[in-house]
């Protein structure tokens, strides 16, 4: 009886473990897809204007490049376009391998040395 709790303690570590360690990988998509989620939900005017909308959007333009081509109020974002949210998108789909998590500044890179010029 004492092995098998002991079997289950430990299994139950083990899993735990393993569900919280992140992967650096698994660490790029969350960040980038919490701040994708902010920037949607303002769109479908389900969140309203936040300090997190206005760190999303700086961190999405800052990391793709990529302005918005919604009009920007005093406070920050004011209306977005669809096609806004596509093209952050389409630019993680095409670039994810090209971004890395940098545990020294806990936050997105990019290796520009994968990078090449058209």
């Amino acid at each position: 009886m004492r092995g098998k709790i002991k079997i289950g303690v430990l299994l139950l570590l083990f899993v735990s473990c393993n569900l919280f360690s992140q992967t650096p990988e698994r660490k790029v998509q969350k960040m980038f897809t919490k701040n994708i989620k902010l920037v949607e939900n303002f769109y479908k005017n389900i969140d309203g204007y936040s300090l997190e909308l206005k760190s999303a959007s700086t961190f999405l333009v800052e990391l793709t490049k990529i302005k918005p081509l919604g009009v920007y109020t005093y406070k920050g974002l004011g209306v977005l376009s669809e096609s806004d949210i596509t093209n952050w998108k389409d630019w993680y789909k095409k670039n994810k391998h090209l971004l890395y998590w940098d545990d020294n500044s806990k936050s997105i890179r990019i290796n520009s040395q994968l990078v090449t010029s058209n």
